[in-house]
């Protein structure tokens, strides 16, 4: 089966989505078991944890009154540039950069990346591999291809959730996953990458990284668990209830305004999609809808 199946079906059973789909599926004690052991010992009970305290005391945000015209105009607009999937192969990565940098000079066992883990930073492009484990980041050039293993021997990290240009020119902030959730920024140099600070230590393995009005909002991907928008300063703002318990697929910002969130329940074998569009100027929620209703807007 393919990476990107496996990871929208979450049915591989070698990992703890895996387990709890199994147990979902078959009601078998065992399975709940297996994936409670596997929590405790990839070290992530205090995860756990912040998702018991997030689902007592965080409820999911209420949609506020919107303009229909500028939803309307939004879902057209995120319909007709909507990516197809989550992870990019090393094929598709070629066909969309390989005419411009040397993508053909990625190592033959680099197999895929997130979409939201492919970002472009002083005339590189920076690719955050997303394998099974495999944590490794690629600064390419237009004839040069350097891969970076500063992620992929931090102990906890199994792959790149996400990059995002900084604020600083030259630099990319990067988000890692699952056991170690961490977002960090690093310098971007043709040798690799320099980490300058880390953001954020812990539940940081944001799955979505975007700006707009020079704010930065951050995605989470708490399989079965509430879900929420980020930003540095602490704030939080929780997920409406139809996309609350979905893991963030992508980000797109229209009109530098308006954060569109893709999300999606990894334990659902349909791979069904919500989309949410929640406006950065009013910090409110406007919308929020299964995926089929975007190609239905009239």
């Amino acid at each position: 089966m393919p990476l990107s199946m496996l990871h929208i079906t979450g049915t591989d059973e070698r990992h703890i989505t895996g387990q709890l789909a199994r147990f979902l599926r078959t009601g078998n004690p065992f399975a709940l078991l297996r994936a409670l052991a596997m929590i405790a010992r990839e070290r992530r009970t205090l995860e756990l944890l912040h998702s018991a305290k997030c689902l007592l005391f965080m409820r999911p945000s209420a949609l506020a009154r919107a303009d229909e015209e500028t939803v309307s105009r939004i879902l057209h607009a995120l319909a007709a540039s909507a990516p197809d999937g989550i992870v990019l192969t090393r094929a598709q990565l070629l066909a969309c950069y390989g005419g411009s940098f040397a993508v053909h000079a990625l190592p033959g066992d680099f197999d895929a990346a997130r979409g939201s883990s492919v970002t472009r930073c002083g005339g590189f492009l920076v690719l955050g591999e997303y394998g099974d484990p495999g944590a490794r980041i690629a600064v390419i050039g237009p004839r040069t291809c350097t891969m970076d293993f500063s992620y992929a021997r931090l102990a906890g990290v199994r792959h790149i959730h996400a990059l995002h240009p900084g604020t600083e020119d030259g630099t990319v902030l990067v988000s890692t996953g699952d056991s170690r959730r961490v977002l960090d920024l690093c310098e971007v140099r043709d040798s690799g990458l320099r980490r300058l600070r880390r953001l954020r230590s812990r539940f940081a393995g944001y799955t979505a990284l975007a700006s707009a009005g020079n704010e930065l909002y951050a995605g989470t991907d708490f399989s079965s668990r509430p879900n929420y928008i980020a930003m540095l300063d602490g704030s939080v703002y929780p997920f409406p209830a139809a996309a609350y318990w979905r893991e963030v697929d992508a980000f797109q910002v229209h009109e530098d305004r308006y954060l569109c969130s893709i999300n999606y329940q990894m334990l659902d074998a349909c791979g069904d999609r919500t989309v949410s569009i929640f406006d950065t100027r009013r910090r409110a929620f406007i919308h929020c809808g299964p995926w089929p209703s975007v190609h239905n807007t009239a």
